[in-house]
């Protein structure tokens, strides 16, 4: 599978990710890294620790690994994307181990030909998404009566991005986390348009009460995903729906990136001008009445409040 290793000594100039976060994090370090080899044509590795995380899920990974002693050498040199960038823009090349948790959605799409085979989920993954859904939606329908189990529906997921994630908010001036709310307008924009959405929501064990107490408590079609798989497993099941619904994170864009999604609802900007609009929502603004940027996908934004 791997054409080319580095050399330990890194005699050539040579670039790496130190993999930082979890898979969505890691997932946009990787492209970052494959859209530098394709621009600049530079050689550039997977770090090992990198490669251990993601060359299961996704088997298809073009980029070499690099060996430890040619990551012991490139630490030395550690720099930012940008200032990567920078350099090789200007004609410099110095080996370098590139850190942080970059994420430039644009950049993303505009080299997503580059990525697509690479980041496609394992067979097995695959499979078992299919396996999941149809359990899911057995236990659903078991929860609730006869009259709604034999109705055709329609799948639409919802990531809930919580926890953690006022910190980066509060930090970016980018607002508050999505209340309540939001995730009620959305569930509306589709059961406007379809006879029989079932909502399956996505989120981290600690936010599944806040999810069942605030979105699925008085409704029967909305089931709160609580089977405790891992975050690649929930990754590759966001990325099999038709319609997503967008809160915050990396790991729900890459959700929607992965996917062949017909339908993404985001957050409409809030009307405090005193916010910046946060960046992935600003990427969906940018594209969405765009058809030859946003290949026939449907991007909705609803109200926040």
């Amino acid at each position: 599978m791997w054409t080319h290793v580095p050399s330990a000594n890194c005699s050539s100039p040579a670039y790496s990710f130190e993999p930082s976060g979890k898979i969505g994090n890691q997932l946009s370090e990787y492209v970052h890294l494959l859209c530098l080899h394709q621009q600049f044509s530079i050689n550039v590795g997977l770090h090992p620790k990198m490669w251990n995380k993601l060359r299961i899920v996704f088997p298809h990974l073009s980029l070499p690994i690099m060996t430890e002693g040619c990551i012991r050498h490139l630490s030395q040199r550690k720099k930012t994307l940008a200032e990567i960038r920078t350099e090789l823009s200007r004609g410099l090349s110095a080996s370098s181990l590139l850190g942080g948790t970059p994420c430039d959605p644009f950049r993303f799409w505009n080299c997503r030909q580059h990525w697509r085979k690479d980041l496609t989920f394992s067979e097995p993954f695959q499979v078992a998404s299919v396996m999941r859904t149809a359990h899911l939606i057995q236990q659903w329908q078991w929860l609730h009566p006869v009259a709604l189990r034999n109705r055709e529906i329609t799948l639409v997921t919802a990531h809930v991005r919580r926890s953690d994630f006022t910190y980066t908010l509060n930090r970016r001036n980018y607002g508050q986390l999505m209340p309540p709310v939001y995730y009620q307008n959305a569930f509306h924009y589709f059961r406007e348009r379809y006879a029989n959405p079932l909502f399956m929501v996505i989120t981290e064990p600690a936010e599944r009460q806040w999810c069942r107490d605030n979105l699925a408590k008085y409704t029967n079609d909305v089931l709160v995903v609580d089977d405790n798989n891992e975050e690649a497993e929930d990754l590759a099941l966001i990325a099999s729906f038709k319609h997503i619904i967008y809160s915050h994170g990396t790991f729900g864009f890459w959700g929607i990136l992965l996917s062949h999604a017909r339908t993404v609802v985001y957050p409409e900007k809030s009307g405090n001008p005193a916010e910046n609009r946060y960046s992935m929502h600003q990427f969906f603004d940018h594209i969405r009445h765009n058809a030859t940027l946003n290949h026939g996908v449907n991007f909705v934004t609803v109200r926040q409040t």
